[in-house]
């Protein structure tokens, strides 16, 4: 995250647990990596709903407001959500913590 955050693009975090994630990402200093924290315990509907993806496009369009479906990516370790997403026009990468997934998500942002 932190090298995506020094290229410019902007971040959204987006969680479907509960206000502690919120807590958590404030209380390891990592709030700054985001320009956005959509979290589903304060909207009332959770991913993979289509409503989370709704809601958490037009809250990313209040910062960018010119910003394409298409023009998203959704990092999300669930397949699910990841379906979900695409489905609403994001792409998507589903991230499972590992070197080889770290190595395909670097290429995919950094083109490398």
């Amino acid at each position: 995250m932190i090298k995506i955050n020094a290229t410019g693009v902007p971040i959204v975090f987006t969680t479907n647990n509960s206000d502690a994630v919120t807590k958590g990402i404030k209380k390891y200093n990592i709030e700054n990596l985001a320009d956005l924290i959509v979290n589903s315990s304060e909207l009332g509907v959770a991913k993979p709903d289509r409503d989370f993806w709704v809601t958490a496009y037009s809250e990313t369009k209040k910062l960018i407001p010119d910003l394409k479906p298409e023009e998203i990516l959704v990092l999300d370790d669930s397949k699910t959500n990841c379906l979900s997403a695409e489905q609403f026009g994001f792409k998507t990468f589903r991230y499972i913590n590992s070197p080889e997934s770290q190595d395909k998500l670097d290429a995919l942002i950094f083109n490398q």
